[in-house]
């Protein structure tokens, strides 16, 4: 157990270096059915977590084998395994892929299925899951595009109100009044009214 933790520190310390260097925008766990795969499936999806790049699922390969000759499906390393660890890490499930002698031959020619016989059904789950792979992907762009905005809006707030509320001290109960509506503002662009209502009001007095 010590050095498995010790392990993953490791790990995690190196999958943090390539993070920074290059921000990652998630990352999918490819895993078989079997328990000992699941097992460094889990490893690597909590590696992940701890960086904080998003896990957008899990694809369980060679979830079948299909007999070339006669079409028959045997479940060789077991079935199901990474889609009840995905329902158990609380991760979406993004589809089995099968193990058949095509997808093997395509890809060692450098032809993947997809390219070599994009209509066939081998293809079609390809592309099904690299379909729902981009999609998780464009809403985590706009999730996060989201929560820039509203950072740089939350800083703009702050600045404003700190600009304004550290002027000098103008007594008058009008002056007071805008203060009291500046530090409530909650947008810039109402901070920004409110500021500019303070610089007027100074402006008046000094007038006077």
């Amino acid at each position: 157990q010590a050095e498995d933790g010790i392990r993953d520190s490791v790990a995690s310390r190196g999958l943090g270096d390539v993070y920074k260097r290059q921000p990652l925008a998630g990352a999918v766990i490819v895993s078989t059915p079997q328990d000992i795969a699941l097992l460094d499936a889990r490893k690597g999806l909590n590696m992940f977590r701890k960086v904080d790049v998003p896990v957008l699922g899990i694809i369980e390969n060679m979830s079948m084998f299909i007999c070339p000759n006669c079409g028959a499906e045997s479940h060789i390393f077991g079935h199901g395994g990474a889609k009840e660890e995905a329902k158990n890490l609380e991760v979406d499930f993004l589809g089995e892929l099968p193990l058949h002698m095509d997808i093997r031959t395509t890809s060692d020619a450098g032809t993947p299925i997809v390219l070599k016989t994009p209509d066939g059904d081998h293809a079609s789950i390809y592309k099904e899951i690299a379909s729902s792979i981009w999609s998780k992907l464009n809403e985590a762009a706009e999730h996060a595009k989201t929560q820039r905005d509203r950072e740089d809006r939350r800083a703009a707030l702050w600045s404003i109100k700190s600009t304004f509320l550290d002027l000098p001290q103008v007594k008058g109960t009008e002056f007071k009044s805008l203060k009291r509506k500046l530090r409530s503002a909650t947008s810039p662009e109402e901070a920004q009214a409110f500021g500019l209502a303070i610089i007027i009001k100074e402006a008046e007095k000094d007038g006077d």
